[in-house]
């Protein structure tokens, strides 16, 4: 019934049923956006709504309008994987070890041999 229903109001209206149901609602971003690099390794959203999103240049901070960059003080820019861990911090593994974010402030993980 709702198929027909559909089909019938495509019809009726001009509209080509191929050509409405193919519309999304998703945009492309690259690097002419402000991304820093074109390969993305990971993305997460934290509680404030931001967009994180890992490469090889970095990761980047995505608030709706722009992109910011970050390289410093992470222990590699070749960012693995971004988690959201306890208490509103966000874990991010490199190629070389992993750091925190709280507060809008990177920490090195402490390992072991570092305690």
């Amino acid at each position: 019934m709702v198929a027909f229903l559909f089909v019938y109001l495509s019809s009726v209206f001009g509209a080509d049923e191929s050509q409405v149901a193919r519309q999304y609602n998703f945009r492309e971003y690259s690097v002419f956006d402000g991304l820093p690099q074109g390969q993305i390794t990971s993305v997460q959203q934290d509680e404030r709504g931001y967009i994180w999103v890992g490469s090889y240049a970095g990761i980047t901070r995505y608030n709706g309008i722009q992109f910011d960059t970050f390289t410093q003080p992470l222990p590699s820019n070749t960012i693995r994987s971004i988690v959201h861990g306890k208490n509103g911090q966000m874990i991010i593994g490199t190629a070389a070890g992993l750091c925190y974010l709280k507060n809008d402030d990177f920490r090195k993980w402490r390992t072991l041999g570092q305690i």
